[in-house]
């Protein structure tokens, strides 16, 4: 009897691992609570402020940046929800990979030049270096859907479903921070939502589920 319990009970888990690799979880934020935003985010660059349900970078940052604690091989889709309102440089972006102060990774939208391209940048530092780029004409004040969509080392950028840019990463994906980020402009954001197998299993053990499902099955 204990031995079927015992192997009812690996039995058990062992799906529940694999359901929580095997299936894509998601984190989104709304930026509607004020408090948990600042739970979840750390701005590292520029002026972040919640305004009116939104977040906010203020014109003035070179390099800006808020991260999460999401990293870049969580993922398997990153999109966010955006527009840049006024300033010089017009853009906004998804911060893909901060690896730390001198190095980090992102998708951009460059309504001043016309662009869609992955970046390699020093955060806080003007300047990037382009890894890859297509042509998109933004127009200020529109709301865009910026999205990246991770398939092993290549990274593929498309705005409101269409693709634009994509990028393989020759050394393999860069290990850093997913955040939020900007130049020079007044940039807003709707949401972001992060989708990943492993965040399905991270918000499996957050909620307690597998904790209790464990304490159920052992008697």
């Amino acid at each position: 009897m204990h031995v079927r319990k015992y192997l009812v009970s690996v039995l058990c888990v062992s799906v529940l691992v694999f359901i929580g690799q095997a299936m894509p979880g998601e984190w989104t934020d709304e930026f509607e609570d004020e408090d948990q935003m600042a739970e979840d985010w750390t701005p590292l660059f520029g002026t972040w402020k919640f305004m009116d349900g939104k977040y906010r970078m203020e014109a003035g940052a070179v390099s800006g940046a808020s991260i999460t604690d999401f990293s870049l091989g969580d993922a398997t889709s990153i999109d966010i929800n955006a527009a840049y309102v006024d300033g010089g440089w017009e853009n906004f972006s998804i911060i893909l990979a901060y690896i730390d102060e001198d190095e980090a990774y992102q998708l951009d939208i460059r309504g001043g030049g016309e662009t869609v391209r992955f970046e390699k940048f020093t955060p806080g530092v003007a300047g990037s270096q382009v890894l890859a780029q297509g042509n998109m004409v933004a127009d200020r004040n529109v709301w865009y859907t910026l999205k990246a969509v991770i398939e092993e080392d290549t990274v593929i950028g498309l705005v409101d479903d269409k693709e634009i840019v994509r990028h393989t990463f020759p050394q393999g994906l860069p290990e850093g921070k997913i955040g939020l980020g900007g130049e020079q402009s007044n940039s807003e954001y709707e949401y972001i939502t992060i989708l990943g197998t492993r965040i399905g299993f991270e918000a499996l053990e957050a909620a307690g589920k597998l904790a209790t499902t464990w304490a159920a099955l052992k008697l």
